[in-house]
């Protein structure tokens, strides 16, 4: 599909030629056109006349006569939409140069297309071009560099500056609105030439905050960083982040009124909230009522007392009636507002145990923001973790982390597989090395030759802290591996020995007379695991 990226460069001082040789593949950068990235095509234009039968020599005299802290050029490297032919694209380039770069400054542009992770073609375009306004006015290469004499021009050198805001200071603010600009003027010119050639793809130049795509953008990988395992990380990542995405479509189309069924449960609430204020406002109110007709009574029965009236017993039976008429009404507002608090208690309760269930979904399964609890099949996640589990440490392993809940991804900036158990242990493993993940390697200790010992690995190389090599030498060497190092292999024995004798509370015998009984395979001539220090930052303890 077509590629959406604009990425905009400043070259250096002394930086130019050799950035113009490589685009073009030229000098010592010949070699590369019979293999890697091929050059589909290249043009260079408004140059001064001592350079326009060879660019390179304008970028030549541009590292040698600009000023040292200056900028020599600006590249735009570009992503070309792969559905249109080579001559298309050429012919797209040529567009945006006359629309960007028109006659104002001087240009080399090379189309390149390497092969993508696909297998299909990946083009791109590098552009640069000087920042040296063309005036008309013949200048020599040394001249051509000088500082600008706005007063004489023909004795200074051409004037610098690109695009409307030429020359001037620009916040930072300004210029991300000057880039987006141009990468919207590119998105338009684009699609434009997509739609001419019959094309219904089309690209959208916006981020995915804009989007609302919910990812993040992927850092960029040299060629280094593109081969072997690294590669195969990156193409198992893409394909998470895809299934990520249906997973998502899925959740909308399965509860397309999830949204509404929020706003329902708040209005719900208000219009429950409000009935309790009206409920509590009339039990207040039927109390003052019933209070102040108690005094009235009292009043009246002390006056009667003192004239000497006597209350007949049809009078005391009317006064009971009238009370109990009284104390049922005030019976029945209490149990209708229990009843209110009750269900409403019941409605908050129902609400939090629904946002802790999703908040822990989505703690534990950020990949697959599916629902659970309903019925429905696997999430495409779970299949994945399970199959992934199963190929790398077997059937056990798989089935126990889906009993236990593992949360499993990939970390292409970390190397590899990143595994949590249900205990919250943590390691990365890389294919040919396993690292423990927190600082305190110690506790991921069990986890990691668990693992080692599912892969079919017998001898270890173990790397890290002093404490964390002597332990988990010793936890090796009691499930059965054996160490490619000698010596902490002794100690490991020595360790356990003392161990084991300080439980019986017995003194220690001399390590060589310690039987050879945890070594359960030969050392192979190379150990399996290539353990190597961490360099990923404090996240990343101990690894072997």
């Amino acid at each position: 599909m077509a590629i959406a990226r604009l990425s905009v460069k400043v070259g250096k001082a002394g930086k130019a030629a050799g950035h113009a040789a490589y685009i073009a593949r030229l000098g010592k950068y010949a070699c590369r056109l019979e293999r890697g990235e091929k050059l589909e095509a290249t043009e260079a234009g408004n140059m001064p006349a001592w350079a326009r039968s060879n660019p390179l020599a304008f970028w030549q005299a541009a590292d040698a006569h600009e000023r040292k802290n200056g900028s020599t050029y600006r590249e735009f490297e570009i992503a070309l939409p792969r559905e249109l032919p080579p001559e298309a694209r050429i012919a797209l380039v040529r567009d945006f140069v006359r629309q960007e770069i028109g006659e104002r400054h001087a240009y080399q542009w090379a189309i390149h297309t390497p092969t993508a992770a696909d297998g299909g073609e990946q083009p791109h375009v590098h552009l640069m071009f000087s920042e040296r306004q063309c005036d008309g006015i013949e200048r020599d290469p040394e001249q051509y560099f000088r500082r600008y004499n706005p007063k004489s021009p023909e004795k200074g050198g051409a004037k610098k500056g690109y695009g409307p805001n030429a020359g001037k200071t620009l916040s930072r603010a300004e210029r991300a609105k000057e880039l987006k600009a141009l990468r919207e003027r590119w998105g338009d010119l684009c699609n434009a030439h997509l739609e001419s050639a019959g094309v219904e793809q089309r690209i959208d130049m916006r981020s995915h905050a804009e989007r609302g795509t919910g990812l993040e953008p992927e850092r960029k990988q040299l060629p280094s960083e593109w081969r072997g395992q690294g590669r195969d990380n990156v193409i198992e990542f893409r394909q998470a982040r895809a299934e990520l995405l249906a997973a998502r479509q899925e959740l909308a189309s399965a509860v397309p009124d999830a949204s509404a069924e929020i706003i329902s449960l708040e209005a719900e609430r208000a219009k429950r909230a409000a009935l309790e204020a009206q409920l509590e406002a009339e039990r207040l109110a039927e109390e003052q009522r019933l209070a102040e007709a108690e005094r009235r009574r009292d009043i009246q029965e002390r006056a009667m007392l003192r004239h000497g009236y006597r209350t007949d017993s049809w009078e005391i039976q009317a006064r009971w009636e009238w009370r109990q008429q009284g104390r049922e009404l005030q019976r029945r507002a209490e149990e209708a507002i229990r009843q209110l608090e009750a269900e409403q208690a019941r409605i908050e309760r129902e609400a939090e145990e629904a946002t802790a269930a999703q908040r822990a979904w989505s703690a534990t399964e950020p990949w697959a923001p599916m629902i659970a609890g309903r019925g429905q099949k696997k999430t495409l996640w779970q299949e994945w973790r399970d199959q992934t589990l199963a190929e790398r440490y077997g059937k056990e392993i798989a089935e126990r982390a889906v009993e236990q809940n593992w949360y499993i991804r990939m970390r292409p900036d970390l190397g590899g597989l990143n595994i949590h158990d249900s205990q919250g242990r943590g390691i990365i493993d890389t294919g040919t090395i396993v690292k423990a993940e927190n600082i305190e390697g110690d506790r991921d200790i069990p986890l990691m030759l668990e693992l080692a010992k599912a892969k079919g690995w017998s001898a270890l190389m173990i790397e890290g802290s002093d404490d964390f090599r002597l332990a988990a030498a010793a936890a090796a060497l009691q499930k059965g591996f054996s160490l490619n190092d000698k010596e902490l292999e002794k100690a490991a024995r020595q360790r356990i020995e003392q161990e084991r004798l300080a439980a019986r509370k017995v003194a220690p015998r001399e390590p060589d007379t310690i039987p050879n009984q945890t070594v359960l395979a030969e050392k192979p001539e190379r150990p399996v695991a290539s353990p190597a220090r961490s360099h990923h930052g404090p996240d990343i303890g101990d690894e072997w």
